[in-house]
């Protein structure tokens, strides 16, 4: 036997990387070329992969060391999207490639759908697809008349439609206050309008006012309406049931047509109707000869109705 016990065992370092391959031994006195006394190279085929290496993002144990995760020796590159909650977040090395990663970003969200005053998707706007903050509240409702505001809450992201504590209109009617909170509506115009109380006459279908914050008789829209009848003119203008009253003349009836009339037939009238005269002395409304302007002759009759 020669040098038994005496010899060294060297590993191949075919890479020339100064690590050796456990699996290629040589025993020797003197280190064979292109052998080294480590034996802790993973891959003798690649100078880059030995225990000294640094750890990249290929897939590939770099430093021979299973513990060491894959592409740690790298400073870890930022992820694509750096707006709102993604800000400073960082890709993770998969299947040997760096990819974005926000697995462990807060609050990140690939859809937004929390309205929570976050960018949740980091697309540099924030709650893009909510009408609101949930828990903020607006005022809603109408200060105008009689009307109160009140307050809407945010509820997931809506406004939720219901204004509490809100004073809602009601109908107009006549007492003075704006109940339907519309300052162009008139006062009582939500009420059917009562009528006047006179109602015969001109006065026939006419309605009330709202005065000051009460129904009051109003005659001011009647046509040939008088508080005292004074107009002669066949109408009850005053609203009364009578017309024409102490206005009329009285007027007799010309039968004869001799401008004398009959005191036994009348008419009151406003204007003098055919057939009739302001005269009352005629004596014979059916003879034309006899009247007062007529001649007394000696014939059984008074022609001149002077009853002597």
């Amino acid at each position: 036997s020669t040098d038994e016990g005496l010899e060294t065992t060297y590993y191949k370092d075919l890479d020339t990387d100064t690590y050796g391959n456990a699996g290629s031994t040589q025993d020797a006195c003197i280190q064979p070329a292109g052998y080294v006394l480590d034996d802790t190279d993973c891959n003798d085929n690649d100078i880059s992969i030995n225990p000294a290496g640094v750890e990249v993002c290929d897939g590939v144990d770099n430093d021979c060391n299973a513990l060491t995760a894959d592409g740690s020796g790298e400073t870890t590159p930022s992820n694509s999207l750096q707006d709102g909650v993604c800000s400073g977040s960082e890709k993770s090395c998969t299947s040997g490639a760096w990819t974005d990663d926000y697995s462990g970003v807060s609050d990140y969200e690939a859809n937004e759908v929390s309205c929570d005053s976050l960018d949740n998707d980091c697309n540099g706007t924030t709650d893009d697809e909510c009408d609101c903050v949930s828990g903020t509240t607006r005022s809603c409702g109408s200060d105008i008349g009689e009307c109160v505001s009140g307050t809407e809450t945010c509820i997931a992201g809506e406004w939720s439609g219901v204004c509490s504590g809100e004073v809602v209109p009601t109908a107009e009617i006549c007492d003075g206050v704006d109940n339907d909170c519309n300052a162009g509506t008139a006062d009582g115009s939500g009420e059917a309008t009562p009528s006047n109380s006179l109602q015969d006459g001109v006065c026939s279908g006419s309605e009330k006012s709202c005065t000051s914050g009460a129904w009051t008789d109003d005659y001011s829209g009647v046509s040939n309406y008088e508080a005292t009848e004074v107009t002669c003119d066949s109408l009850d203008n005053d609203c009364d049931n009578s017309t024409d009253e102490g206005l009329e003349t009285t007027y007799y009836k010309d039968l004869d047509t001799d401008t004398y009339g009959n005191a036994g037939s009348t008419q009151d009238a406003c204007i003098q109707p055919e057939g009739y005269v302001l005269d009352a002395t005629d004596c014979n409304d059916a003879d034309i000869a006899i009247n007062p302007a007529a001649a007394d002759v000696c014939d059984g009759v008074d022609n001149d109705c002077n009853a002597s």
